[in-house]
C-alpha cells in the first residue's frame, strides 16, 4: 500500500522562499554563480542569570572555494601500492572475477604514513575552505585586517572557535552551492 504524505506548511514555505531564475544566456564577467549566505553558530554565555544561548550569524561566501578545492585536490596524498596474493573467494577476488589465486597490486589505504598525510591534507582543506568562505574581515587586536592564513586561524582559535563550530561553518560554506536530493525533487515539475 502506498501512503501519500502531505507537504507540511514549513516545507511549502521553504520551497516558496527559493527564487527561480531561468537563465537565457551566460555572459563573461556576470557572476551569476556566486553564492552568499549566513552560517549560524550557536554559543552559550553565562548571563549572570544562568546560561544564555546565542546564535552568531557569520556572513559566508562560496566565491573561489570550489576552485581552491579543485586545486587542493591535485595535491591530495596517494596511498602506496602493495602487491598482495588475492584468493578467488575473497571480496577482492570476487570483485576482480578471479578463478584462481593471483598476485595483484592494490592501494594500501591502511598505511600509517598515508593516513597521517591524508588526515593533515583534509584538515588543511577544511581550514582553507573556512578562511576563504568567511566573507567578513578577520582583524587582529589592533584592528588591522589579517591576511596570513596561520594568523587568521590563531585568531579564530583564540576567540574560542570549537571543532564542532568549525565543522558547521565549513559545511555551511559548502552547502551554499549544494542541492540536497529532497530539494532536487522539489524543483522537478
Amino acid at each position: 500500500m502506498i501512503e501519500i504524505q502531505k507537504m507540511s506548511e514549513e516545507e511549502k514555505a521553504r520551497i516558496e522562499r527559493i527564487k527561480t531564475i531561468r537563465v537565457s544566456e551566460l555572459v563573461a564577467g556576470n557572476p551569476i554563480f556566486e553564492s552568499y549566505g549566513i552560517s549560524r553558530i550557536k554559543i552559550t554565555k553565562d548571563s549572570g542569570n544562568g546560561p544564555e544561548e546565542i546564535i552568531l550569524e557569520i556572513p559566508i561566501q562560496s566565491t573561489g572555494v570550489s576552485e581552491m578545492i579543485d586545486e587542493f585536490s591535485r595535491e591530495e596524498p596517494k596511498p602506496p601500492v602493495v602487491t598482495r596474493l588475492v584468493l578467488p573467494n575473497s571480496e577482492i577476488g570476487k570483485d576482480l572475477g578471479l578463478t584462481r589465486k593471483k598476485h595483484v597490486q592494490i592501494y594500501d589505504l591502511t598505511d600509517e604514513n598515508y593516513r597521517k598525510q591524508k588526515d593533515a591534507h583534509d584538515r588543511d582543506l577544511g581550514l582553507k575552505v573556512a578562511l576563504l568562505g568567511i566573507s567578513i574581515p578577520i582583524k587582529d587586536e589592533n584592528g588591522n585586517v589579517v591576511t596570513d592564513e596561520k594568523r587568521k586561524l590563531e585568531i579564530l582559535r583564540s576567540m574560542g572557535l570549537t571543532g564542532g563550530q568549525f565543522s558547521k561553518l565549513v559545511a555551511d560554506i559548502q552547502n551554499l552551492t549544494t542541492i540536497t536530493e529532497e530539494q532536487t525533487d522539489d524543483f522537478l515539475p
